[in-house]
């Protein structure tokens, strides 16, 4: 098992959360259900730092991850 070991938040977390989740909190008054936006998530300096801390693996197979 490859040992996860994280990092700085990348600057788009930092910047961002306030406002990211102001908006999820307020979204989630009206529809109680209602999900974080992945798509905050899946920002390319997130995707960069995750990719890292993961050796470029698949956290969950550890298969070599491709670059798409």
């Amino acid at each position: 098992m490859v040992p996860i070991r994280r990092g700085p938040a990348p600057r788009v977390l930092t910047e961002k959360a306030a406002a990211w989740t102001g908006r999820y909190l307020a979204e989630r008054q009206a529809h109680p259900t209602r999900r974080p936006d992945h798509r905050c998530y899946g920002h390319d300096e997130v995707r960069v730092e995750l990719r890292r801390m993961s050796h470029h693996k698949c956290f969950y197979c550890e298969r070599r991850l491709t670059e798409a």
